[in-house]
């Protein structure tokens, strides 16, 4: 995002199971933010609402809300 000069307000994250069971969950911040660390804190800030205790079959992440 950083190198597109683009700023985002929402993350999301989609995880499929081996079940093929897909859950996605997603956070939207206050400001809109590019840095490599804040996103990476909002990605795992969805990621802990989800409980992990089956194989991964799938991992995706989104970013929205573009600036």
């Amino acid at each position: 995002m950083v190198s597109n000069g683009y700023k985002a307000r929402t993350f999301t994250v989609k995880v499929r199971f081996s079940d093929f069971r897909t859950l996605t969950r997603a956070t939207t911040l206050h400001d809109f933010i590019d840095s490599e660390e804040e996103v990476r804190k909002a990605v795992f800030s969805c990621l802990k609402k989800i409980q992990l205790d089956k194989r991964v079959r799938l991992l995706g992440v989104r970013a929205s809300n573009l600036s």
